[in-house]
C-alpha cells in the first residue's frame, strides 16, 4: 500500500469494504510510526458524515487493536499487516496493546468526528475572531427560526417604507391570484427556507439589486404591452376591413373561432396562441373562407379584401412569433422577481434573529469558516483549535459540498506539504451520490480533488469487491445497471446534441454534460466475493396492477427460517411508507402474527394520541375556549366532541396556567393516571424528555413551549431497540450504508426528474452571452420546467435535467444493492413503459412479450434455525407504569435552579454543582480535564472557577481509589444511568452518579458536596449494591466521595 504519493482516493462502489479499509489505514499509520511517534493518533483526522457512522468507525478501530493486541494471529487483519508491514506477532500486540491504552487514556484526542462536529469544533476555538457570542446555541434544524424571521419581517414593514412597498405588491398579486393572507406567509417561508443552505448562498452574494430587478422585470412586460398594442392595432384594422366588406367572420375557413378569430384575439389583447390553419392560409395551402361559402357572391368579396387582411395577418404572426420568447422571459421574471427581492431580506432578518436569541445555524457554520479559513494561516488555525492535524481521512466523499470542501482543501494542502508520505485518505462512491438537493456535488469526488491537490500528488484506487452480496444479486445489479447507463447516456446524449444544434445551449454546456451518465459509472462493475453454492442469491422483478405482493415475499421467506428483521422494505417517498405500513397492519390484524414495524413516521411523538391530549391541555391553559384542543380531550377521554369542560377541569386548568411546563405536565399525568396507560408509556416518556430538554435549554414557559412545539417539536421520534420480531419500513436515503438479508422495492418507479411541477432552481447568468438587457441579472430563480429552453436560461435547465437523471440512477443503485441475500422489485403495470427507472429497469431484462415477472438465482432452501450462546440472558423489562414525583418533589428542581441563579458564582455550592456536572460526563482524567477547558470555552466557567475546579481535580484525583476509578481500564462505565427495576407491582428507576465494570467486578461512586455525612447517604449506596448484585456481579464496592470534605467513604 505504500507509494509516494500524498494522496489516495479510494473509489469504493456498495459492499467493497471501505470501512474496513479506512479503519486498517488508521491502525497502520499508527503501528508504522509508533517508534517515531507514540502519540500519531492525536494528529490523525477521520471525517465521516453521520453519528452513526462515526461510533461504527470508532468501535471498529478499537476492536482491531484490542484483537491485535490480544492475539495478532486471529486478527483479520494479520494478513495484509504482514505484507505491508512485518513484525513478529509479538511486536504487532506490543505496539496495538500501548497504542489502544494511550487511546483509551486521552480519549478526546481520538478525532472520529462528522464533518459538522468538526467545523463547530473550530468554531468554537473562533468565536472571538467571527464575532460570535461565545455561549452561542446550535440550531441544527431551521424552521423554527425561520419561522420568527418571517413573522419578523412581516412586523417590520410598518418602519421600512420600501420593504413595506415589495411586500404589499407582494400581498396584492398573491391575493389577485385567488390566494389567501396566510399562503402570502407561507410563501415568505418558502423564501425564508431557500436562503438556508448552500444552493442559494451564492445567490445571497447578488449584485442585483431590488431596483434593477424591477427595473428589468418592467422593461421586459413593456416591450410586450408595446408588441400587444401594436398587434391590437393591426387586429382593429382587419375587423374594419371585414366589416366595411360586409363579411361575416362565420365565412372564413373555421367559421369565427376558426384562424379569423386571431384578428378578434388580436384586438382584445388576448393572443395567448395562433393556431396552424392561419399559417396555412398565410402559405396559400388553404383557402381563407370556408367550402360552403366558395360557390357563394360572399367568396368574391373576401378574395377581394384577402390581399390587405393577408398583410396584417402576416405582420400579427411576425409580432406574435418574434415575442414568444420575451412573453416567456416575462412570465418567469413576474412570478419570481419579487420573491426574490425579498431573499435577503428575510436571510437579513434570519441572521437577526440568530444574534437576538443567541443562536447559530448548523448550515451557517462553514460560510463562516470560509471566510475565516482564506484570510488565515492553516497552521494558525490548528494551534487555536489545540490539534495540529498531520493525515486526514474522510468518508462519504461523494455527499460533500463545495464549501465544504474549499474548506478542506488549504488543510489538505498543507498536510500534503508536511508529510513525507501518504497524508490524505479519501473515500466515497459516485454512484452513491444521493444528496445533492443538499449541497453535496459528486463531481467534487469524480474530477475536483485531483485538479485541486494536484495529479501529480494523487493515486486513485478502484474497490471493485463486493463483500456484501450473493453472486446472482451482484451479477443482476452489475448487468441491470450496466444496460440502464448505456441506454439513458445514449438518449440523453442525443437530446444535447439537439438543443446544441438549435442553438438552445452554449457548446460548453453541451461539452460539461455530455457522457455525464457514462463517467459517472465508468466503474460500476463489481466481483461477487460471497460464494456459497447453498446460498448464491436471488432476485424477483415483478410487474403489479394494484398492489405490489409483498406478503407473499415475506411468508415465504419466514417459512424458509427468516427472522422479520432480516427483511427490509425500501421506498422513495414517505408516503410510500404510510401505504405500505397500513398493508402490513391489515395483515397482522387478519393473520394474528406477531410482529412488528418499525418507521420513523409511525414513531413521532407528536402523532400519538396520548401526546396530542397532554398538547391539547397545555393548550387550553392559555385558552379555556379553544374548541379544536376540547375536542381533542373529549376523544381521549371517550366523551362527546361537544362536551363542555367541568369547572373541575376549568379551575386546574387555571392552575397549570401559573405552573412551568415541566409542573404542568407532572400534574396533567397525574390527574388523569396517564403513568398507568402501558401502552403509551414509550411516548409519554418521550414526551417527557422533549419537555425536560426544552425546559433546560430555553424557558418553563408553556407557551413559549406549544410554539416550539408547533414549529418542530411534534416530529420528534422515539428511539427504539430492534428486535428479531420487528420488519424495517425505511427510505432508500435513510437506508444508506445499511444492509438487509432481503430487501423489499414495493414502488420502483419513480420518474427520473422532478414530479412536483413547483420546483424551483437557481440559474447562473454568463455575463459573457447575457443580452443587455438582462446583463443586470447575475443569478435569479426559475421553475424547473421545459418552457425555460426559451429563454436564457436554457443551460440550467438542461443542467438539471442531466444530473437530476444522475440522482434518480444512484438512487436506484443504493436500493439495490442494500440486499445480501434476496432482492424483490416491485413495477406497476402502467409504469412499464415511460420516463421512469421501473421501465428502464424492465426493458433490461430477458422477458418474453406477456410475462409478469423474471427471477435469476435461486431463494435460499429452508433451514433449520440454531440457537447461539451469547453468554447470560438479560430479561427486557417493559414499563407498563411511568412514575411521577409528587408536587413537593417537583417544586425542588426549581427552587434549586432558583438559588443556584442568586448564589455566589464561586461558592461552594455553586463549585460542587459544576464538579458534579463535569464528572458525570467523564470517563478518564483525560475527559474531566477537558470537561473543564469546555465548560471555560464556552463560557458556562470564568477563569477563576476553572483554575478553582482543577486545582480540586489534582487534588482529589490523586487518591488511589479515585486514580483507578478514572484510570480508563474498566470495560464499561455509566454516569448517571437509570437502573430499571421492579419494586412491588410497580417499576422503579434509581439512578447512582457512577458505576464501572469489569468482569464481575462492579464499582459505585456517588458524589456528594454538602458538609455533613447523612445515614440517609448509606442506606441508598446499599440498595444500589443490592441492585447491582441482582444484575449477576459478584464483587460490588460502594463509596461515597465527599469532594468538599476531601474524604472517600467506603460502605
Amino acid at each position: 500500500m505504500q507509494t509516494d504519493k500524498r494522496a489516495r482516493i479510494l473509489s469504493a462502489s456498495a459492499g467493497s469494504g471501505k470501512t474496513y479499509r479506512l479503519a486498517y489505514k488508521y491502525i497502520l499509520d499508527t503501528l508504522r510510526y509508533y517508534e517515531e511517534k507514540p502519540y500519531l493518533y492525536r494528529a490523525i483526522l477521520a471525517v465521516t458524515f453521520t453519528n452513526k457512522a462515526t461510533e461504527e468507525m470508532k468501535s471498529r478501530i478499537l476492536n482491531r487493536y484490542a484483537e491485535l493486541a490480544t492475539d495478532p494471529s486471529k486478527s483479520e487483519y494479520i494478513g495484509v499487516l504482514r505484507r505491508d508491514l512485518p513484525l513478529s506477532d509479538e511486536e504487532y500486540a506490543r505496539r496495538a496493546k500501548s497504542i489502544l491504552k494511550r487511546i483509551l487514556h486521552d480519549y478526546s484526542h481520538f478525532t472520529v468526528l462528522t464533518i459538522d462536529k468538526f467545523f463547530q469544533r473550530i468554531m468554537r476555538a473562533f468565536v472571538k475572531e467571527l464575532g460570535v457570542d461565545v455561549n452561542y446555541n446550535l440550531q441544527i434544524k431551521s424552521d423554527d427560526v425561520v419561522s420568527q424571521s418571517a413573522d419578523a419581517l412581516i412586523e417590520s414593514i410598518r418602519g421600512d417604507e420600501e420593504l413595506q412597498q415589495w411586500v404589499v405588491e407582494y400581498a396584492r398579486e398573491t391575493i389577485e391570484e385567488d390566494r389567501k393572507w396566510n399562503e402570502i406567509r407561507e410563501n415568505i417561508l418558502s423564501i425564508g427556507k431557500q436562503a438556508i443552505g448552500d444552493k442559494s448562498r451564492d445567490a445571497l452574494q447578488s449584485t442585483t439589486t431590488k431596483k434593477q430587478l424591477k427595473e428589468v422585470t418592467f422593461a421586459t412586460r413593456q416591450r410586450i404591452n408595446e408588441a400587444v398594442d401594436k398587434m391590437a392595432e393591426l387586429g382593429d384594422k382587419a375587423l374594419k376591413i371585414i366589416k366595411e366588406a360586409g363579411v361575416d367572420l362565420d365565412n372564413f375557413n373555421g367559421r369565427a373561432s376558426g384562424f379569423i378569430s386571431t384578428f378578434t384575439k388580436a384586438k382584445n389583447k388576448c393572443l395567448n396562441s395562433i393556431g396552424n390553419t392561419a399559417y396555412s392560409v398565410l402559405s396559400g395551402t388553404k383557402d381563407w373562407y370556408s367550402k360552403g361559402t366558395a360557390k357563394t357572391p360572399i367568396a368574391s368579396l373576401i378574395d377581394s379584401i384577402t390581399p390587405s387582411l393577408s398583410e396584417l395577418l402576416d405582420e400579427i404572426c411576425n409580432i406574435f412569433d418574434s415575442t414568444l420568447k420575451l412573453r416567456t422571459m416575462e412570465g418567469i421574471l413576474w412570478s419570481k422577481f419579487r420573491s426574490f427581492a425579498l431573499l435577503k431580506d428575510i436571510y437579513a432578518k434570519i441572521q437577526e434573529v440568530c444574534q437576538t436569541e443567541n443562536m447559530m445555524l448548523l448550515s451557517e457554520t462553514k460560510n463562516l469558516l470560509t471566510e475565516l479559513i482564506k484570510d488565515n494561516d492553516t497552521p494558525f488555525i490548528y494551534e487555536k483549535t489545540g490539534n495540529r492535524f498531520e493525515r486526514y481521512m474522510i468518508d462519504e466523499f461523494q455527499d460533500t459540498s463545495h464549501r465544504e470542501w474549499s474548506n478542506f482543501i488549504p488543510l489538505l494542502l498543507n498536510a500534503m506539504a508536511m508529510a513525507e508520505d501518504e497524508a490524505i485518505f479519501i473515500v466515497g462512491d459516485v454512484k452513491q451520490a444521493i444528496y445533492r438537493w443538499r449541497g453535496g456535488d459528486w463531481r467534487i469526488l469524480h474530477s475536483g480533488v485531483q485538479e485541486a491537490l494536484g495529479k501529480a500528488n494523487t493515486h486513485t484506487e478502484q474497490m471493485e469487491d463486493n463483500w456484501r452480496s450473493r453472486e446472482a444479486v451482484v451479477e443482476f445489479n452489475n448487468n441491470t445497471i450496466k444496460d440502464i447507463v448505456a441506454k439513458l447516456n445514449s438518449s440523453l446524449n442525443a437530446e444535447l446534441l439537439t438543443a446544441l444544434e438549435e442553438k438552445v445551449i452554449k457548446e460548453t454546456t453541451y461539452n460539461t454534460l455530455y457522457d455525464t451518465i457514462y463517467n459517472a459509472y465508468s466503474s460500476c462493475k463489481q466481483v461477487a466475493r460471497k460464494i456459497d453454492a447453498a446460498k448464491q442469491g436471488y432476485v424477483r422483478v415483478e410487474s403489479y396492477e394494484d398492489v405490489p405482493d409483498i406478503i407473499s415475499y415475506i411468508e415465504d421467506a419466514i417459512a424458509r427460517g427468516y427472522d422479520y428483521s432480516d427483511i427490509m422494505i425500501l421506498h422513495r417517498k414517505g408516503k410510500e411508507i404510510t401505504r405500505t405500513a397500513e398493508l402490513l397492519l391489515e395483515y397482522k390484524r387478519q393473520s394474528g402474527l406477531d410482529f412488528n414495524i418499525k418507521t420513523k413516521e409511525s414513531l413521532v411523538v407528536g402523532r400519538a394520541d396520548i401526546a396530542k391530549f397532554i398538547i391539547a391541555l397545555l393548550r387550553l391553559t392559555q385558552d379555556s375556549s379553544d374548541r379544536l384542543s376540547i375536542a381533542i380531550v373529549n376523544q381521549y377521554l371517550r366523551r362527546s366532541y361537544h362536551d363542555r369542560l367541568s369547572e373541575e377541569e376549568l379551575t386546574r386548568l387555571s392552575h397549570l396556567s401559573q405552573l412551568s411546563v415541566e409542573q404542568a405536565f407532572e400534574h396533567i399525568v397525574k390527574a388523569y393516571s396517564l403513568h398507568e396507560r402501558g401502552d403509551e408509556i414509550a411516548y409519554l416518556q418521550a414526551l417527557h424528555n422533549i419537555v425536560i430538554t426544552f425546559s433546560t435549554a430555553k424557558s418553563a414557559d408553556i407557551a413559549l413551549f406549544l410554539k416550539d412545539w408547533d414549529a418542530t417539536l411534534h416530529s420528534n421520534s422515539l428511539v427504539v431497540e430492534d428486535n428479531k420480531n420487528t420488519i424495517e419500513l425505511t427510505t432508500i436515503h435513510t437506508a444508506k450504508g445499511l444492509e438487509r438479508k432481503i430487501i423489499i422495492i414495493p414502488y420502483c418507479h419513480w420518474t427520473f426528474t422532478f414530479e412536483r411541477t413547483d420546483v424551483t432552481i437557481w440559474s447562473k447568468l454568463d455575463p459573457k452571452s447575457t443580452p443587455k438587457e438582462y446583463a443586470a441579472l447575475d443569478y435569479f430563480p426559475v421553475p424547473f420546467s421545459p418552457m425555460i429552453t426559451n429563454t436564457i436560461f436554457s443551460d440550467t435547465y438542461y443542467t438539471e435535467r442531466v444530473y437530476s437523471y444522475v440522482d434518480s440512477l444512484n438512487i436506484l443503485y443504493v436500493a439495490l444493492t442494500r440486499a445480501v441475500d434476496e432482492l424483490y422489485i416491485c413495477i406497476k403495470e402502467r409504469n412499464l413503459k415511460g420516463e421512469n427507472v421501473g421501465a428502464k429497469l424492465w426493458a433490461t431484462l430477458e422477458c418474453d412479450g406477456d410475462a409478469t415477472y423474471y427471477e435469476a438465482g435461486a431463494r435460499t432452501p429452508k433451514q433449520l434455525k440454531v440457537k447461539k450462546d451469547d453468554g447470560p440472558k438479560v430479561e427486557n423489562i417493559i414499563l407498563d407504569n411511568y412514575p411521577t414525583t409528587d408536587e413537593m418533589v417537583a417544586m425542588r428542581l426549581p427552587l434549586q435552579r432558583y438559588f443556584e441563579q442568586s448564589e455566589d458564582e464561586h461558592s461552594p455550592r455553586r463549585i460542587g454543582i459544576l464538579m458534579h456536572n463535569i464528572l458525570s460526563s467523564a470517563q478518564s482524567l483525560n475527559d474531566v480535564e477537558e470537561a473543564i477547558d469546555d465548560a471555560h470555552r464556552a463560557g458556562r466557567i470564568d477563569a477563576v472557577q476553572r483554575d478553582e475546579l482543577r486545582a480540586i481535580v489534582e487534588k482529589e484525583l490523586r487518591r488511589n481509589e479515585a486514580q483507578e476509578w478514572f484510570n480508563g481500564d474498566w470495560e464499561r462505565v455509566y454516569n448517571e444511568c437509570d437502573i430499571i427495576h421492579d419494586k412491588g407491582s410497580v417499576v422503579g428507576q434509581s439512578r447512582p452518579d457512577r458505576v464501572m465494570v469489569k468482569g464481575q467486578r462492579a464499582v459505585i461512586v456517588d458524589y456528594k458536596f454538602g458538609a455533613e455525612k447523612l445515614k440517609i447517604y448509606r442506606q441508598k449506596m446499599e440498595y444500589y449494591k443490592e441492585l447491582i448484585s441482582r444484575m449477576g456481579y459478584t464483587d460490588v464496592e460502594g463509596y461515597l466521595w465527599y469532594l468538599t470534605r476531601s474524604e472517600i467513604e467506603k460502605v
